[in-house]
């Protein structure tokens, strides 16, 4: 469960960055 939301914490991160730039 913890490891699920890791990844999904990572990839809107990821998102959010590309939506910076």
């Amino acid at each position: 469960i913890g490891e699920g939301t890791h990844v999904r914490y990572i990839v809107d991160k990821e998102k959010f960055m590309s939506k910076l730039s």
